[in-house]
């Protein structure tokens, strides 16, 4: 998934505007369970939105119940959003939250806003962009694009397996491909001991 890593000044000023009480801390689990999306739609659109249908909380089945109230409000407002940016916004998947504030930013006022999205998968931008002693470990690249609440929703392992070896074939792809790039990098250095014959 492609995503902002967090909101630009634009942004940050037109949620300040707003004068939301909780706006300062918790942005992202606000996000994730929908109360700040519904808080913003409902300053712009009363009565599209019926706050009182919401319920604020950070369990799964509250998030799911709360996201299903949005996505009938998105269709009635004809707001265009991808299901991946709302996936990754209830499983509080990096920079997706401010992804979807910034989708919201430019549908009501009707700007466009300027971003930095970055790729977080295996083989993204993000990864390719960092140096290679910084570069994620597959784990990391495991807990970054599989989130505990996603885990909890599908009871397939099978399914399980299937993303985890996925994240990891292009885990090892992009590892290959950059021994073939560069060779020099990656050859094996001999030991001390090995260099250094005893007398």
């Amino acid at each position: 998934m492609t995503t902002n890593g967090g909101p630009t000044r634009t942004v940050t000023r037109w949620l300040n505007s707003l004068e939301l009480s909780y706006l300062n801390r918790e942005i992202e689990r606000k996000t994730s369970n929908g109360i700040l999306v519904a808080v913003i739609l409902h300053t712009y659109y009363p009565r599209s939105v019926n706050l009182g249908y919401l319920v604020d909380g950070s369990s799964t089945s509250i998030k799911a119940s709360n996201w299903r109230i949005l996505e009938k409000v998105f269709k009635s407002l004809e707001f265009p959003i991808e299901q991946s940016i709302i996936d990754g916004t209830i499983h509080g998947k990096y920079g997706a939250a401010f992804e979807l504030i910034t989708k919201i930013y430019e549908f009501v006022t009707g700007k466009e806003a300027p971003r930095i999205c970055w790729d977080y998968s295996a083989c993204g931008s993000y990864h390719r962009q960092r140096r290679w002693y910084a570069r994620d470990t597959a784990i990391t690249l495991i807990n970054r694009n599989i989130r505990t609440s996603e885990m909890i929703l599908q009871p397939d392992i099978i399914v399980r397996r299937k993303w985890m070896q996925n994240i990891l074939d292009q885990y090892r792809g992009h590892r290959e491909n950059e021994r073939m790039v560069y060779p020099r990098r990656c050859m094996l250095k001999r030991p001390l001991f090995a260099i250094c014959e005893r007398k």
